[in-house]
């Protein structure tokens, strides 16, 4: 994993997060530079093409920060490492933002794997905010990429 964080000519950092052996993916957070942020590397997990996040803390006030989050896990992995980032940063009890492609479809809570996720997030008060199906084809209509996926204000 390479980590890059750029200035950018339109008044943002970028910090990237991505693949080592590809020339594309990864995951990134754009910060407004007149922000500060801290990266908060003990609350991700970045295990190339399984699970790949990033975390960072902004400071939006002078006593207030905002958790930002983005979590991308690939289809039919790993969902323990995914629960574990998620419950790393919700753990915090901070104001936060998840987003996400976690390759879960929210509209199918039966399943356990979505089940799961969707009890972390509700026990720490947060909700998906897009609830309508993201992936639409001829048989099926699911809703599993949440961008951004989940607020809670503590």
């Amino acid at each position: 994993m390479k980590i890059t964080v750029i200035r950018l000519i339109f008044r943002a950092i970028l910090y990237l997060r991505h693949r080592k052996h590809t020339s594309s993916g990864g995951v990134v957070i754009y910060v407004n530079n007149r922000y500060s942020f801290n990266i908060q590397d003990n609350l991700a997990i970045y295990d190339e093409h399984i699970l790949e996040s990033t975390v960072v803390e902004v400071s939006i006030k002078l006593e207030k920060s905002i958790l930002i989050g983005e979590v991308y896990r690939v289809s039919n992995s790993n969902n323990a490492q995914c629960l574990t980032v998620v419950s790393r940063i919700v753990g915090e009890n901070k104001t936060t933002i998840i987003g996400s492609d976690q390759n879960y479809d929210y509209i199918n809570i039966s399943h356990g794997s979505t089940h799961d996720l969707l009890d972390i997030f509700f026990a720490s008060g947060m909700a998906p905010i897009i609830s309508r199906s993201t992936r639409i084809t001829g048989r099926i209509a699911i809703l599993i990429n949440n961008r951004p996926s989940h607020v809670c204000m503590l």
